[in-house]
């Protein structure tokens, strides 16, 4: 069984989004990947891993057109955190001009987990 979120494009531009499944309950492992484009002011319902990978782990979403090279990145840190509520328990994840100014970095998701097991 597939799980279910409503992503809300508020932001009035553009854009491709990464979701970032977390593996089982490690989030240090990512299970898969689901990449979507998004136009101003739309709206996409998304189904993502399974039973057992049913957490999201992060968010990446980069502006469009393409030349633009910033990317912002949002990582569950800690079940219950901050993001952990916007993207796992909210009724919808809804990017917002003031969401990727909050965005707390601009490393990939990627290489802040092979950085986080080097720790």
């Amino acid at each position: 069984m597939k799980n279910r979120r409503l992503i809300n494009n508020l932001t009035g531009m553009s854009m491709m989004a990464t979701l970032y499944v977390q593996a089982n309950n490690d989030l240090n492992s990512i299970y898969g990947t689901l990449n979507i484009t998004l136009q101003p002011s739309e709206s996409m319902e998304v189904e993502y891993g399974d039973l057992r990978n049913g957490f999201l782990l992060g968010l990446r979403v980069k502006p469009m057109p393409t030349g633009v090279v910033e990317a912002y990145y949002f990582q569950v840190k800690q079940r219950g955190d901050v993001v952990d509520n916007w993207l796992n328990n909210a009724d919808a994840i809804n990017i917002t001009m003031e969401c990727l100014h909050n965005m707390d970095s601009h490393l990939p998701i990627e290489q802040s987990l092979r950085a986080s097991k080097m720790v």
